[in-house]
């Protein structure tokens, strides 16, 4: 028998593992909330025209996710509010929207991806047993500008390696609109630091501005950053924030 996964941080509601079942409601409140990502909307900067390619993206992303062993995706859940499209100023694909639930029913509302130090002995131990194997594929992109993603990822990701050896990395959270200022977004940046604090490593994360102030609330320190520009004159910008939380044992 395998040996017993390590005790990690109790999940009670609002709180719980996400499924794979769950991908259409948070690929709805990822394109919702990262619409107002300096990031993302630098990234998805053709959204409006092509919203389903952003929600098939979005779905994508967060179905590998999921299935990563490395991964642990974690959700947020509240009472269902009945115009919470009008809470948002992104395209949402009508035909992509989830059955409403019951007036006073919980939907999820927030997303929160960790993914584990190389070392850790948790590989696998949040996989979703009942994963029916649906594909999710990332669609046609078109909502993407690949001038804008080339001249942000690559050194995104070079810092992130830069500063994050041996950490655990806070991949993506978002919140939808709707449900902004109850506590969601520091429900589940507290969860995954507590699972640092327990395995003894810090923890990093690429920030937009938007995030960046819950992540300095929440104890981390800015490290370093990343500016992007395009063509343009003057060249339109963006910045993303490289920032690490000290909470675990680990060095930086």
């Amino acid at each position: 028998m395998p040996p017993p996964s390590p005790p990690s941080p109790p999940l009670s509601p609002p709180l719980r593992l996400a499924l794979i079942s769950d991908i259409p409601r948070i690929a709805l409140v990822a394109v919702s909330g990262f619409y107002y990502s300096n990031l993302g909307s630098w990234c998805r900067q053709h959204h409006h025209a092509y919203p389903l390619d952003t929600f098939t993206g979005y779905a994508s992303k967060f179905a590998s996710a999921v299935r990563d062993p490395a991964c642990v995706v974690v959700v947020a859940e509240d009472a269902w509010v009945s115009d919470e499209g009008g809470k948002t100023g992104a395209s949402v694909v009508p035909d992509r929207v989830m059955r409403e639930p019951e007036q006073g029913g919980t939907v999820v509302v927030g997303v929160g991806v960790w993914k584990l130090q190389g070392s850790s002995e948790r590989m696998g131990q949040w996989m979703d047993e009942g994963d029916d194997g649906e594909v999710f594929e990332k669609g046609l992109e078109r909502d993407m500008s690949a001038l804008h993603v080339e001249r942000l990822d690559p050194p995104a990701y070079a810092a992130g390696d830069r500063h994050f050896a041996g950490m655990q990395t806070l991949e993506m959270m978002v919140v939808h609109p709707a449900y902004a200022g109850r506590g969601h977004g520091a429900r589940l940046v507290g969860w995954g630091l507590e699972l640092a604090r327990m395995d003894g490593v810090n923890q990093g994360v690429l920030s937009s501005r938007m995030g960046k102030r819950l992540y300095l609330r929440m104890g981390y320190v800015q490290v370093d950053s990343v500016v992007a520009r395009d063509d343009e004159e003057p060249p339109n910008e963006t910045e993303c924030a490289v920032l690490v939380h000290e909470g675990g044992r680990g060095g930086r």
